[in-house]
């Protein structure tokens, strides 16, 4: 037991790859919850790219704990593939993956750019929330 806690104290960073879906873990100790969790569901190369460079462009941003989120591609044989990017269920960036790579990165740089402003904007709502009142009654 004493050795699961030492362990759970300690900050962990742990990548999980398993056949083309993973989950990535950033910042977690036994005090306080995983304060990141981002999901890989894609399937191709640009896939993997386009997660890859959203996951590091996403650890820069300051100031986003608790966020959860989920990239998932759809592969079309006939329209290419189209990433989304997925927070609760709901899908804040969709676009489709460019067939050059090097247009790939660009686009994870938008995605990071629409996806921060929209955890920023549901903190603000978060904290300006009434409890008192419910939602029909002002």
């Amino acid at each position: 037991m004493k050795l699961l806690s030492n362990w759970c104290s300690a900050i962990i960073f742990i990548v999980l790859q398993v056949g083309g879906a993973g989950m990535a873990f950033a910042r977690a100790s036994a005090s306080e919850s995983i304060d990141d969790l981002l999901v890989n569901q894609t399937i191709t190369v640009a896939g993997q790219e386009f997660h890859t460079a959203f996951a590091a462009l996403w650890v820069d941003r300051p100031g986003m704990p608790g966020i959860a989120l989920t990239i998932r591609e759809r592969p079309s044989a006939r329209r290419g593939s189209t990433i989304d990017v997925e927070h609760a269920n709901r899908v804040i960036f969709s676009a489709p993956l460019p067939p050059a790579r090097a247009q790939i990165r660009p686009l994870a740089a938008q995605a990071v750019q629409i996806v921060h402003e929209h955890a920023v904007a549901q903190q603000v709502r978060q904290l300006l929330r009434d409890d008192d009142l419910a939602s029909d009654e002002f």
